[in-house]
């Protein structure tokens, strides 16, 4: 694991996920009428397969702004 990936990993497991596991796709485009294809992508027992962001900066915004931490039960 690469020290981008398991810095989003840790964040991740600090809001209470489990069994995380982040993987960066290369990018690829742009598509005519799309934007480019690729970059950071997270899953875990919480979450399905999420777009993060095409930075490891936008990926971590992304976590910290979105709504990610795993309610507890």
């Amino acid at each position: 694991m690469s020290y981008k990936s398991n810095k989003i990993k840790k964040i991740l497991e600090k809001k209470g996920h489990k069994d995380v596991v982040i993987e960066w796709i290369p990018l690829i485009g742009p598509i005519e009428m799309a934007g480019y294809d690729g970059g950071w992508f997270a899953s875990s027992d919480e979450l399905t397969v999420e777009p993060l962001g095409y930075s490891i900066d936008e990926a971590i915004e992304c976590i910290k702004d979105g709504d990610f931490e795993v309610p507890n039960e």
